[in-house]
């Protein structure tokens, strides 16, 4: 069911671009829509829907790279393309192969560049913070997975550094990130 809305939604959206192609707004529903169905795909797992959700996403971050191409003032279609990139990464790390985790590592690096980006424009912003903290993780966790400890660690200390942060202003508020931030944090207290 799910599957079949994304689809409807893909083809009123595509038809309202062909009739107003110079619209940013109605971009942005057609990328909504190529997402919806990704992660359609991806939930269903095959190999085949693994495939097809690989090639929603991609035109996701190509359309959304176009639009902030257009519009480089618009911070919601930079996270959105942030987002993009993420999503496309995860997408990729379900795929078995080493050029898939390569290409997967590169994806969750624009991703969490364009959040760094977000945060220092807007450094007060949890909701920048929170993108920032959750991409440096799971570039952490695929750096590890592609036996890259270094890098593995620097995100990972980023991560902490901003979950502090948040957490020293009292805005740490979600609960996956709050039980990371206590772990890390009691960890750190036990090397020291």
């Amino acid at each position: 069911m799910a599957l079949g809305y994304a689809r409807r939604l893909r083809d009123i959206t595509t038809e309202m671009l062909k009739r107003n192609p110079d619209s940013l707004k109605v971009a942005h529903d057609v990328v909504n829509a190529w997402s919806s169905l990704g992660d359609c795909h991806v939930r269903l797992g095959s190999t085949k829907d693994i495939t097809e959700a690989e090639n929603f996403f991609r035109k996701c971050v190509a359309e959304l790279q176009r639009i902030n191409a257009a519009n480089e003032t618009e911070w919601r279609s930079k996270r959105d393309l942030a987002v993009s990139w993420m999503r496309l990464a995860d997408c990729l790390m379900t795929v078995e192969g080493v050029e898939q985790r390569k290409e997967a590592l590169m994806c969750f690096q624009k991703s969490s560049d364009i959040f760094a980006v977000l945060l220092a424009a807007s450094p007060t912003s949890v909701q920048a913070a929170t993108d920032s903290a959750v991409a440096y993780l799971r570039m952490s966790e695929c750096a590890a997975e592609n036996q890259e400890s270094q890098r593995a660690a620097a995100n990972l200390s980023a991560c902490f550094g901003i979950l502090s942060q948040l957490d020293k202003a009292g805005c740490l508020s979600d609960p996956k990130l709050m039980q990371l931030f206590r772990m890390m944090k009691s960890a750190l207290s036990k090397g020291a």
